[in-house]
């Protein structure tokens, strides 16, 4: 009798603890490990890409009633394809059309950080990067960041490579 006590003890136990694991470690905690898969093959960045699809997309996932602190996400990573830093953890494609849905969702809104993301946007608009990794460490002071500080700016070929990789 103790020895089937002690096995379905051990049994609950075992359980238990891969349930916790599994719903303790949810998508948003192992996708920056999917991020660090650096090869260069097509079919290794499709089967990357298929883990976390929403790392790296053409949305923004905004709406209407998207907090500041979402709007400061996607400019974040609206800034990845244009920056140098040792770690980034996702990307939102810089395009007229992200600009605009990011504006008008900032617009609709009342952001302590208001006239500093308009500004931004404003060059960005206007085609100015030329201080698109300050504008990156921006958003990153913002969330707190202590890994992935942008280091300067990709060259139009750097970029190219990086859209080719995440976005084609």
């Amino acid at each position: 009798m103790k020895k089937w006590l002690i096995i379905i003890i051990s049994g609950f136990v075992i359980i238990s603890g891969g349930w916790f694991t599994a719903s303790y470690l949810s998508d948003d905690s192992l996708s920056a490990f999917n991020h660090r898969d650096d090869t260069s093959n097509k079919a290794s960045k499709e089967a990357s890409l298929d883990v976390d699809t929403a790392a790296y997309t053409e949305n923004t996932g905004l709406s209407p009633e998207s907090t500041q602190s979402k709007v400061i996400d996607v400019m974040h990573k609206m800034t990845h394809q244009k920056v140098k830093a040792s770690e980034k953890w996702g990307s939102v494609r810089m395009t007229e059309q992200a600009i605009e849905e990011v504006r008008k969702t900032i617009e609709n809104n009342q952001f302590e950080h208001e006239e500093e993301l308009l500004a931004i946007l404003d060059k960005w608009s206007k085609g100015d990067f030329s201080n698109v990794d300050n504008d990156h460490n921006y958003f990153w002071s913002l969330q707190n960041g202590t890994i992935g500080k942008a280091t300067g700016i990709l060259s139009p070929k750097e970029e190219a490579a990086f859209i080719e990789k995440y976005f084609e």
